[in-house]
């Protein structure tokens, strides 16, 4: 019953993932921004949220420089504020729910008994 159920769970996960990259993958191609900096920005946000979660203030730091910086040459381009903000906040939506994900799977994951 729980392995149907955590199964379920992650079945939506991955559904509203979907749907939030596909968002995210529209979003930047009306924007005409390269996708290659939409998967930096969004893997610099899934690194936040793991330092966040370590509490490495240090690494959270370095995050928040690195999406600054990332911002900022966006900003550089044909992109107001209020798109670039859309943008950043789709990322951060799809590297939490990548790393709901993620753990999700690990919590599934049996670790046999030492011998």
């Amino acid at each position: 019953m729980k392995n149907r159920l955590n199964q379920a769970e992650e079945g939506k996960l991955t559904q509203k993932l979907r749907a939030e990259e596909n968002r995210l993958e529209k979003l930047a191609k009306r924007l005409g921004i390269d996708w290659d900096i939409i998967q930096v920005l969004r893997d610099t946000y899934e690194e936040l949220i793991r330092a966040r979660k370590s509490y490495n203030r240090t690494e959270i730091r370095n995050c928040q420089n690195n999406i600054e910086t990332l911002r900022q040459s966006l900003l550089g381009g044909d992109i107001d504020t209020d798109e670039l903000q859309e943008v950043a906040e789709r990322c951060e939506k799809v590297a939490e729910l990548r790393w709901e994900l993620e753990n999700q799977l690990e919590s599934q994951v049996e670790i046999p008994p030492r011998q």
